[in-house]
């Protein structure tokens, strides 16, 4: 009688943000181990939001930032100074998913010191509530944005779609996919994509030589 014999083939496949083979099919797999992408440098770059000398003689927005996609951001701080005039407010307002939430109202000038916490497509702004006839104020928003680090996504069940298969993290356990558990998908072709270009991940294809799996497959 045979005894089936396992045999492991190592190799670094770069995944992009088009879809892509990840691995082809092997009808003797038993298990797939494919690694995380390596965290990508943080990228932390300050972006700090400035607007002078600006008329305050009506009331909304002054000062606006916008996370860009791709980045989170931190506002770090804030303020707010009426140089000319006498009672302007000012209020600082975050729209975090959609909702938008207010701070304090500072009459003349105020500073926020936070740590607040943006994804992309966020905003912040200095929104002036009470006008003042000839009015003028400084405003300004410390922002640190960084890079979000790369993620792939995996599919068992034809093309890749970012977010729409296993999700791997970066500088997270590598995911394993086990025949018992995920039956034949895992001995088709298996393909990927990534949110950027270029990842690499690495794979480890675990399979049996020399058994009785492709007659048990049919």
């Amino acid at each position: 009688m045979q005894n089936n014999v396992l045999y492991r083939q190592l190799s670094k496949v770069s995944v992009t943000s088009s879809d892509g083979l990840l691995i082809a099919a092997n009808p003797r797999r038993v298990a797939l181990i494919v690694s995380s992408p390596a965290p990508i440098g943080d990228g932390s770059v300050p972006n700090n939001q400035k607007a002078g000398a600006v008329s305050t003689a009506t009331t909304g927005a002054k000062l606006s930032y916008t996370v860009p996609a791709g980045k989170y951001a931190n506002v770090l701080t804030a303020s707010f100074y009426e140089t000319t005039g006498t009672t302007v407010v000012a209020k600082l307002e975050a729209t975090i998913g959609g909702t938008t939430l207010g701070f304090q109202d500072f009459t003349r000038q105020g500073y926020i010191n936070t740590n607040l916490l943006l994804a992309a497509g966020d905003s912040v702004d200095w929104n002036v509530a009470t006008a003042v006839a000839a009015s003028v104020s400084d405003f300004a928003i410390y922002v640190v944005e960084h890079e979000i680090t790369a993620r792939v996504t995996i599919s068992l069940d034809g093309t890749a779609v970012l977010d729409k298969g296993i999700n791997i993290n970066p500088g997270g356990p590598p995911f394993i996919f086990m025949y018992d558990e995920f039956g034949q998908a895992i001995r088709e072709d298996i393909r990927a994509i990534s949110d950027r270009n270029t990842v690499t991940v690495t794979v480890l294809d675990i399979f049996e030589v020399g058994c009785p799996c492709l007659a048990r497959e049919g």
